[in-house]
């Protein structure tokens, strides 16, 4: 366990892209090869085989072609430039959208060969992808209505969400829900509500089936978007960062560890924020001037402030370079 941020084993200078799972890393250096490491019960990794590795392992088909990669609980799910979209790993609830429920080790072509894939996200059990149409796709798990095709029946293929919208940007999919936003700079969300994390206007926090807007329906300049496990945080084009869902372990950032059903601002309402990543318990973000900063749980020291102190950190925390 490492406290502070550590190298990765072969001190490579070339990474591009990365996506942190459960228990395991991918990532993709800049001559479009991707590697994995950790975790690999479920062929999670790609590389052929259920052993966990301690440091950067390539996936199997040694593809020089990769764009961009996304790590869930138990399976992975990636692109490549020339559009189309792989996944593997677990495939119990059909997360990797190839039609079967069987456990792939290397890397499997999504069901319908499309060859337009611009984005994927890898959920808990579900997984989200955007194509260069504008349209929004998901598969996978669907108990909460998170397919956002207006069911809770599971998809085992891609199956386009309920409203056939040709204009969506970004989609990210966490436990139980989904969140996307539109060209039009807009926030959509559906799924389990349990917590708030769907962030819609709403007394009641109930599921949705089909994409709702979040309360900030008048906000039409929201840049990037990211679901965690119970919670949502978000970063719009004046710089603010907004978050709401669970907050037991301050994850929000808001100073307190009260749960928001309402987009809510960070504690500092700093308006120099880049992008946002939210995990299971705990946010990360990054600001323009490319500082990164850390809030909510802190148990396996994943704040970077070398403590594992269990108590909740509601305040968002430079990480220091040592």
């Amino acid at each position: 366990q490492k406290l502070v941020p550590t190298q990765e084993y072969r001190h490579d200078t070339d990474w591009t892209q990365i996506s942190a799972g459960n228990g395991y890393t991918a990532a993709i250096k800049s001559d479009g090869t991707l590697w994995a490491w950790g975790y690999n019960a479920y062929g999670q990794l790609g590389e052929g085989t259920t052993l966990r590795r301690l440091q950067p392992n390539q996936e199997t088909t040694h593809s020089t072609t990769w764009k961009q990669v996304s790590a869930g609980y138990y399976h992975t799910a990636a692109v490549r430039s020339d559009g189309t979209l792989w996944s593997w790993g677990t495939n119990g609830s059909g997360q990797l959208g190839d039609g079967t429920t069987v456990q792939k080790l290397v890397p499997t072509q999504e069901y319908r060969h499309n060859t337009d894939w611009k984005q994927v996200s890898a959920g808990a059990n579900h997984t989200t992808a955007v194509r260069y149409s504008g349209t929004l796709w998901a598969w996978g798990r669907n108990n909460f209505g998170q397919l956002g095709d207006g069911t809770t029946v599971g998809k085992l293929i891609p199956r386009q969400e309920v409203m056939h919208h040709t204009n969506w940007e970004q989609v990210s999919a966490g436990a139980s829900h989904t969140v996307a936003f539109k060209r039009a700079g807009r926030i959509w969300a559906w799924g389990n509500n349990d917590t708030g994390q769907l962030g819609i206007d709403s007394a009641t926090i109930v599921r949705r089936l089909i994409p709702t807007l979040v309360a900030a329906t008048l906000v039409t300049d929201w840049k990037q978007v990211s679901a965690g496990a119970d919670h949502t945080a978000a970063v719009r084009s004046n710089g603010t960062l907004w978050a709401w869902g669970l907050n037991n372990l301050g994850q929000l950032g808001d100073g307190t560890t009260s749960t928001q059903i309402l987009p809510t601002p960070e504690l500092m309402g700093d308006m120099d924020w880049y992008s946002v990543n939210a995990g299971n318990s705990h946010t990360a973000a990054v600001k323009s001037d490319g500082t990164i900063w850390t809030w909510g749980s802190n148990n396996f020291g994943q704040l970077s402030d070398k403590t594992t102190n269990t108590n909740p950190n509601p305040d968002p925390t430079r990480i220091l370079t040592w």
